[in-house]
């Protein structure tokens, strides 16, 4: 099977999966906001911003360090010292994360009340640090099959952890739990992936099994010590929107706010997962390119996703924004407050943040840890000082055009890095024109929205205008020859 033809299942599993997960953690948060109170709403994911937060600390150097060395010795078929290197991990992340948790547990009622301003966020706080812990478990094995190329399973145990969750917070709310339905239903449902990715190991690479266990120190500190760069770069990508949600919890103190922040954020996150539902399968494929030495193969490759990235993901951003407003409405049933305002910033910033994605892996594949480490300090940097003014001034708008401005910097620092080590191609041409078309087609979406068919059935001519630009946009791009999607679909059905 060719590169790209196995990366080619590998995407369209992952981007199934990232789907279908996305749209059952969507309907979570649409039945929590009819559910619960808009403040009770708020809270909640402000806690849980606060842990994610708080993650990354709990598996630093670790996660997604554990990939790399995953990949370099299964090409190695080095069973022992891959068993080593997994359950040895276990070690230092087991303890900083109980001690860090059980620090949230004993204080939890100070937390709530200065960072939440609520005691009803005890209960949530708790539930939430025990999460904490085992999802570490749940981290290695995800490391685990990615790095063995079991992405199938991979994403089976990502969505069996979305049913789990979403099921049991229906079922808790039915049983009267209300807010206290949330927090254990994330539990369960990392539970019952933890499960899916040992029965997965059990019953297709039985030798990382039948291998000896050994403590190995030395493989401990040599993952670490590239690994800890590739924490903060990965970790530091999903701090964007908890930062931001953190910052509006601690300067409005309006749960509302954070609410609606909440509202624009998951739905545009669903355009985000797609990118890095795409984005994911390429590391151990760079990483096997890398150590293969086909250094020209991994530069033309990765010159075909940034052309493919420009031609939809910039139109389609805007798209989406001119009826954000639409779609919002419909799903929510309900007041959404300043929540299309803020999707509208971060869905045309979408292209910024899956370029960064998409380096980051590449820069973990080729050794480049470093140079994404510091990307992301200084994006996450830019984004903390922006923030605080464009929320003072700005609202929930500020908080997302901060986050967009940031995704840009570390977007434009990655390209960078890439460059110098593998020379691919920008294409400067198709973004240009992407943009001018993106920009022309919008107003033609806008123009749209003052005429009788959007007034008598808005979603129906949003979603409509939304399918039809795009198809009309892509074969423009394509028939002028800027984007070469015809030529990355040969590629991928050859057995070359």
């Amino acid at each position: 099977m060719s590169y790209a033809r196995q990366y080619l299942y590998h995407t369209v599993s992952s981007v199934a999966a990232a789907v279908l997960c996305g749209i059952l953690f969507y309907v979570l948060r649409v039945v929590l906001y009819g559910r619960l109170s808009h403040e009770e709403f708020g809270l909640f994911y402000a806690a849980f911003s606060f842990f994610s937060i708080l993650q990354p600390l709990f598996s630093f150097g670790f996660d997604p360090g554990l990939t790399p060395n995953v990949t370099q010795f299964r090409e190695a078929r080095d069973y022992r010292s891959m068993k080593a290197l997994l359950l040895g991990s276990l070690v230092p992340q087991g303890l900083v994360a109980i001690a860090l948790a059980a620090q949230v547990w004993v204080f939890a009622g100070p937390i709530a009340q200065w960072a939440l301003e609520n005691t009803a966020g005890v209960f949530t706080l708790r539930i939430l640090a025990l999460h904490a812990c085992i999802v570490i478990l749940f981290k290695v094995g995800q490391q685990t099959l990615l790095g063995l190329q079991f992405i199938a399973w991979r994403n089976a145990a990502d969505l069996i952890r979305s049913v789990v969750c979403v099921g049991t917070v229906v079922v808790f709310l039915n049983w009267g739990a209300g807010l206290a339905a949330v927090a254990p239903a994330y539990v369960l449902g990392a539970v019952a992936a933890i499960a899916l990715q040992f029965a997965a190991i059990l019953a297709s690479y039985r030798p990382l099994l039948r291998a000896p266990s050994t403590w190995r120190p030395d493989l401990l500190r040599e993952s670490f010590s590239h690994g800890k760069y590739l924490s903060i770069a990965f970790g530091g990508v999903v701090l964007f929107a908890n930062i931001d949600t953190l910052m509006l919890t601690l300067i409005t103190h309006d749960f509302r706010g954070v609410a609606a922040y909440q509202v624009a954020v998951p739905t545009v996150t669903i355009l985000y997962t797609l990118m890095m539902a795409g984005a994911q399968p390429f590391l151990p494929m760079v990483r096997t390119l890398w150590l293969r030495n086909e250094r020209d193969l991994l530069a033309d490759g990765l010159s075909r996703m940034y052309e493919a990235a420009v031609a939809l993901m910039l139109p389609m951003g805007v798209f989406l924004a001119c009826f954000s407003d639409v779609f919002m409405t419909v799903l929510f049933r309900g007041d959404v407050l300043q929540a299309p305002l803020a999707f509208n910033i971060l869905a045309i910033g979408s292209l910024f943040f899956f370029v960064t994605f998409l380096n980051l892996h590449v820069l973990a594949g080729v050794e480049a840890a470093r140079d994404a480490c510091w990307a992301i300090v200084a994006a996450l940097l830019t984004n903390t000082l922006l923030a605080i003014p464009l929320i003072w001034s700005m609202g929930i708008a500020g908080a997302a055009l901060s986050t967009v401005l940031s995704h840009g910097l570390a977007a434009a620092w990655t390209t960078r890095s890439v460059w110098r080590l593998l020379t691919p191609r920008i294409p400067i041409r198709a973004a240009c024109a992407s943009g001018l078309l993106a920009l022309a087609l919008g107003a033609g979406c806008l123009a749209l929205r003052q005429t009788s068919a959007f007034e008598s059935a808005p979603l129906a001519t949003s979603l409509g205008a939304c399918v039809i630009s795009m198809i009309l946009g892509v074969s423009f791009l394509e028939a002028t020859g800027l984007c070469n999607l015809r030529n990355l679909f040969r590629v991928i059905v050859s057995r070359r």
